[in-house]
């Protein structure tokens, strides 16, 4: 940090900065983006275990019939629902310290 010319760059996920001398790339929220992809996986889990559990309510191309339902839900999909619930609430804490 003496008389040296910097450059950066700062983009979505990535922050970018260049000097004379050397040359950084860094990740930007790395944490954000770990949990987001963790968010995406139990999702995923609990969208097969909700079709599973109700294959009454999907057509043949797995999309929802339309009309009320009544969902059933398994003990295991509530407790996985629950850990969904307290990762977002971890994501959106993570996102408020980083304003």
């Amino acid at each position: 940090m003496g008389d040296e010319t910097m450059g950066m760059d700062i983009g979505p996920s990535t922050i970018a900065m260049v000097s004379d001398t050397k040359a950084e790339l860094k990740e930007f929220c790395e944490k954000v983006v770990k949990i987001d992809k963790e968010k995406r996986v139990i999702q995923r889990r609990l969208e097969r275990q909700r079709k599973a559990n109700n294959p009454q309510h999907y057509n043949v191309d797995g999309t929802i019939k339309k009309g009320k339902k009544v969902w059933k839900n398994s003990k295991r999909y509530i407790k996985i629902k629950k850990e969904l619930a307290e990762m977002e609430r971890r994501l959106a804490e993570t996102r408020k310290m980083l304003q």
